[in-house]
């Protein structure tokens, strides 16, 4: 996540870890109603928000509230990739607006490696 790119994973097939406490994928991916929904969404050119949580470890700043939107952002990548032996769904959205100042990038960060710079799996 940086200032107008956002790599997001698809939701579910998450379990608690009783020994370290954290949450671990559990079981593969499969692509169901959501993933199809953003795929649509790529297809048509339909803008989505997005809503980031304050325990989310990947936000550059810490989020004022439990929930807040980030921004409009356009989805333009899904794929799958294996992570710790599950397969698990990952989205790649881009700010609607990049010139516009993203609330959630830190004040102080003189330099940021974009996200748009790195190749993108087909």
């Amino acid at each position: 996540m940086d200032s107008t790119v956002v790599i997001a994973r698809s939701g579910g097939g998450m379990k608690l870890d009783e020994e370290t406490g954290e949450r671990v994928q559990a079981e593969d991916q499969v692509e169901k109603h959501q993933v199809r929904a953003v795929r649509d969404n790529i297809r048509q050119q339909n803008p989505v928000v997005l809503i980031v949580g304050n325990g989310n470890p990947k936000c550059p700043s810490k989020i004022p509230y439990r929930f807040a939107v980030l921004d409009w952002f356009k989805p333009t990548h899904v794929w799958s990739e294996k992570s710790e032996g599950k397969i698990i769904i990952r989205y790649r959205f881009e700010k609607l607006n990049p010139k516009e100042p993203s609330w959630w990038t830190p004040k102080d960060r003189v330099s940021e490696d974009t996200l748009g710079q790195f190749p993108l799996p087909n």
